[in-house]
């Protein structure tokens, strides 16, 4: 293979052998040596590109009493210390700069450079798939910025499919994409609602309750879902909303939003506020939708067991004509999260007056869901509140929707 037949070499001090790499990988099996391998030479790498895309080259020395050693920080920043734009982005592409974030900078990613360097992770077990994607995302480095006469036709026959995998690369530790993998968490537990056991309970008088608080619900959920629809907020169209949320098209379609491609890089302050705040809704429904699958579970083994007090009867019956009234709204909130994350980049260009306004909006959402998840924790179970706490918040999210201010 190519790697065996290369090296690095950026005039430096430090030349690496790319055969050295390549062994630690597949014959050795030691996947932190390495990436402690690769690392440094990704570093120069990046560095002589760095160098030669913003016409620096005095930036490849070595670090000097009156000037700072360029590294990943710099390396991957929006701007150079002179304030200028950094111009690396624009030449490695959007994808391979949200591979090396993920990789190195994000706080809930790997950060391998800042565990390994602080010795914070057992080198044995270090994960096999992170060196074999660093690799990889070298090697097409390498083939990027090399002659095309460097390659066997083998070898870049081989190359094609990790080509294509960087080059279609969607960041998995980026604010934005938790929130994606939240909201499809979310949807997975949902969706265990139509599958919860449900014993007979006959014509109770909180089975008529909550059919009107349902239809009531519905109603308002229609309006907003028009609502949405005037603002151009929806990604798709339905003749009935409030039927739809309760299929599988459902699902389909927000996991269809959540493949699609956000922009994240470098995302504004206001940005990343707002996406902070979809991210803890998605959390807390997620919280809600766990909370009442396994309280529904515990409760009807107890049902059949008939070791329920008959206080606990009638509060399980209260569940479970609540879950009537609040899976279509979980899942209308579900949905308003995701379509607010499709058009959150509106944020920068919305006054502050407006955008302040549109906060206070998701933390009154936050604030339903935070309560939400506390009454249907297991030590307090009020679903009458609960209800409550529904119709109250459907309002807030009608008014501020007919405002037309939502982003």
């Amino acid at each position: 293979m190519f790697l065996e037949k290369t090296q690095w070499n950026y005039g430096t001090s430090t030349r690496w052998s790319h055969a050295a790499v390549l062994t630690t990988f597949t014959s050795a099996r030691r996947y932190a040596d390495c990436t402690i391998l690769l690392l440094p030479q990704l570093e120069a790498g990046l560095r002589l590109t760095f160098c030669a895309v913003n016409g620096c080259p005095e930036r490849m020395l070595t670090a000097e009493s009156t000037s700072l050693y360029t590294t990943f920080d710099e390396i991957l920043s929006k701007h150079l210390n002179d304030g200028s734009q950094n111009l690396l982005p624009g030449t490695l592409g959007e994808s391979a700069m949200e591979f090396l974030w993920d990789v190195l900078n994000h706080s809930e990613g790997p950060r391998v450079r800042d565990h390994l360097s602080h010795g914070e992770i057992q080198l044995w077990e270090f994960p096999k798939p992170l060196a074999s994607e660093l690799l990889g995302f070298s090697i097409v480095l390498l083939h990027k910025y090399l002659e095309e006469n460097s390659f066997d036709k083998e070898d870049i026959a081989v190359l094609y499919p990790v080509i294509a995998s960087v080059g279609s690369y969607q960041s998995r530790f980026h604010p934005v994409a938790l929130v994606q993998k939240q909201v499809l968490q979310c949807c997975e537990s949902l969706q265990k609602w139509d599958l919860l056991p449900i014993p007979s309970l006959g014509e109770t008088n909180e089975l008529q309750d909550s059919v009107d608080h349902t239809l009531s619900f519905y109603s308002e959920i229609e309006q907003i879902f028009h609502l949405l629809h005037n603002q151009g907020k929806t990604c798709f169209t339905t003749e009935d909303c409030s039927n739809w949320l309760q299929t599988d098209k459902w699902v389909v379609s927000l996991q269809e939003l959540c493949r699609e491609r956000i922009s994240n890089l470098y995302c504004p302050r206001s940005v990343l506020e707002a996406v902070v705040v979809l991210r803890k809704i998605s959390t807390q429904c997620y919280q809600v939708s766990d909370n009442i699958v396994s309280t529904s579970q515990l409760r009807y083994q107890q049902w059949q067991s008939k070791t329920l007090r008959s206080r606990q009867r009638q509060n399980y019956r209260r569940l479970l004509c609540s879950v009537q009234s609040l899976s279509p709204v979980l899942r209308l909130i579900i949905t308003i999260v995701i379509l607010n994350l499709h058009n959150i980049h509106n944020v920068s260009k919305t006054p502050d007056s407006e955008y302040q306004l549109y906060l206070k909006y998701l933390r009154s959402i936050l604030q339903y869901t935070e309560n939400m998840s506390t009454c249907s924790s297991p030590q307090n179970n009020r679903w009458d509140k609960a209800v409550q706490m529904t119709s109250t918040i459907m309002l807030k999210i009608k008014a501020f929707n007919e405002k037309n201010k939502a982003v």
